[in-house]
């Protein structure tokens, strides 16, 4: 009877308090990563914790090799992962198909980190190891070189003048400022907050702990004793770039075993994220476009040109096989104005495979009328939900849309006048031209005048959604970028993470990953690249020890839910791709 009651205690607790009960001591979502195979159609199959500690992915491939010298893949053709021989014929067969797909594009991050190396000598002499890597601060350029000709480069190689860093001359010029480390993410809080994982009735400590930085680790502060700053050297940029790479590497992999051969896009592998939310969905095709892989990208905006409706919505979310999700939500308008610049981006950055997706067309007339028709007297969009996912009515000004979505609606419209007027479509262009204007009119008068909150009222409160009025969405605005900084520096939390928004209902000590992702993408698409690789150092700090990109991580640096998370995937490729070569920008005129 006691035991029976215990049990019945337990059940009622875990189901009051939506808590998915752990099997030996693990989360159900948890996993350092998906293993996959180089065989159509790809498949992901989620790593067991168990089998996590000493494992590592084979170069440039989704093949795992586990500490005991066994390799975990996904056959060709299968779904389920299985385990062999490190001699088996199939482990040289998936890794190779995952490297060649790798290599049909370009994986960003290696010109990345690369400045001008300084005091100029005069002389015309190879950058070594050791020297100083300088700028002179606001004429870093983002201009570079192919990833390609870069994947080649070794420490030591010359750089030509102007790649990656400011020109011979503006250093003559202008002098060299010396560019220092940046500071040590902590793994656990600063001083004040608990030293240890809590005691018992909370979650054990997951197996799958943050890997370290690819970088040499510098001090707190990075002064020596002299008090002169510590130099970032051609050696130590070097190793960064190498990071770089591979969390781009291994983002586009995770990227590729979350979409289904019909196109379908899932946020991630587990429970209520094994959906594919038309949001995520156009990122991971921007991502997909950006490095080169157009099949994939063609495929999700095929699969959502299937799904949309007649009158140009979509669902909340899909299911795995297309079906929408019925479960009360209602359709989101931000899915809209992200899908528009989706489908821009892919024509823009690669017009001749967007010959081969004729549906894309449809598509974006059907969304662009819709979000043209929904406008209201004020020019602005009517309320919904965004990407918060939760009712309008619990905003702080339910009357309005938040910026959440009229963000994407401003970025969906203008893109949609470009591509119209690319293609043709005077008319439509000028029809969407004009609702642009409308939405901008609108920003301008409601939201401008309070510093942009996430809703239109005096003492609004800010959120990550102010970045989607920043590059790559839209043109720069110097009042935009001041708000961008204001709002990162309210969200910002001691494990160097940031939260959503302002006093955020959910757990206020865990961060967000793709927020810290889009505060990332901002800063890397404006030009403030130095402010972008913090962040990337902080994400790439806190991957899994696969090298996943989760999609929360708690007060002592552990992932704190599901792994890999597409949208923090695709954030971190186009981050990357945007510090190497600038992203194109939707501005109809």
């Amino acid at each position: 009877m006691r035991r029976a009651s215990a049990l019945l205690l337990v059940s009622a607790l875990a189901a009051t308090c939506g808590v998915t009960l752990p099997e030996n001591g693990d989360p159900e979502w948890a996993s350092p990563g998906l293993v996959g195979g180089g065989g159509w159609p790809f498949a992901g199959d989620p790593l067991p914790p168990s089998d996590g500690q000493g494992a590592r992915y084979l170069p440039d491939s989704s093949v795992v090799r586990l500490a005991d010298g066994r390799v975990r893949l996904v056959p060709t053709g299968g779904e389920d992962a299985i385990t062999v021989s490190g001699s088996d014929p199939r482990v040289a067969e998936a890794v190779r198909g995952d490297q060649t797909w790798l290599a049909r594009g370009t994986v960003p991050g290696r010109l990345v980190p690369w400045l001008k190396p300084c005091p100029p000598t005069g002389k015309n002499r190879p950058a070594r190891p050791d020297d100083v890597l300088q700028t002179t601060r606001n004429e870093i350029s983002t201009t570079a070189a192919s990833p390609r000709a870069a994947g080649s480069a070794q420490v030591g190689a010359a750089r030509p003048a102007g790649v990656g860093g400011v020109s011979d001359q503006a250093v003559a010029e202008k002098g060299c400022v010396p560019v220092a480390p940046r500071p040590k993410v902590p793994e656990v809080p600063a001083a004040g907050s608990p030293a240890r994982p809590p005691a018992a009735g909370k979650p054990a400590k997951p197996t799958i702990g943050p890997t370290p930085t690819p970088t040499p680790t510098p001090s707190e502060d990075p002064k020596d004793e002299n008090g002169e700053h510590d130099r970032l050297t051609v050696a130590s940029a070097a190793d960064k770039a190498t990071g770089y790479r591979d969390m781009a590497a291994r983002a586009l992999q995770d990227l590729r075993l979350l979409t289904r051969p019909n196109g379908a896009s899932l946020a991630s592998w587990y429970g209520a994220w094994r959906y594919s939310w038309p949001r995520d969905s156009a990122f991971a095709a921007a991502a997909f476009t950006v490095t080169g892989h157009p099949a994939e990208a063609r495929r999700i905006l095929r699969f959502l040109a299937r799904v949309q409706t007649t009158k140009g919505m979509w669902a909340a979310r899909y299911n795995p096989d297309g079906s929408a999700v019925a479960d009360g939500r209602h359709a989101q308008l931000d899915s809209l104005g992200w899908v528009l610049w989706a489908a821009w981006f892919f024509h823009t950055e690669n017009p001749e495979a967007a010959e081969d997706l004729p549906e894309l067309w449809t598509m974006v007339r059907r969304a662009a009328d819709e979000l043209t028709a929904s406008l209201r007297s004020d020019g602005l969009p009517p309320p919904s939900s965004d990407y918060w996912e939760r009712p309008a009515s619990s905003e702080q000004d339910p009357r309005h849309a938040t910026l959440g979505v009229v963000g994407p609606v401003l970025a969906g419209l203008r893109a949609a006048s470009v591509l119209a007027r690319d293609l043709g479509h005077a008319d439509r262009a000028e029809l969407y031209r004009g609702a642009a204007h409308r939405v901008e009119g609108g920003i301008t008068a409601r939201f401008a005048p309070l510093g942009y909150p996430r809703s239109p009222i005096r003492g609004g409160r800010m959120d990550t959604s102010v970045t989607f009025l920043s590059p790559p969405f839209g043109p720069a605005d110097q009042g935009v970028t001041d708000a961008v900084r204001s709002a990162a520096g309210k969200l910002a939390l001691p494990n160097g993470g940031v939260l959503p928004g302002e006093r955020w209902s959910g757990n206020a000590k865990v961060a967000w990953t793709p927020e810290m992702a889009l505060f990332t993408l901002s800063a890397a698409a404006a030009g403030r690249p130095e402010e972008a690789m913090a962040r990337l150092d902080w994400l790439s700090a806190h991957r899994t020890t696969l090298g996943a990109l989760p999609e929360k991580v708690d007060e002592y640096g552990r992932p704190a839910a599901v792994a890999p998370l597409g949208w923090t995937s695709s954030l971190v490729v186009l981050s990357l791709s945007a510090l190497e070569k600038p992203l194109p920008v939707p501005d109809e005129g």
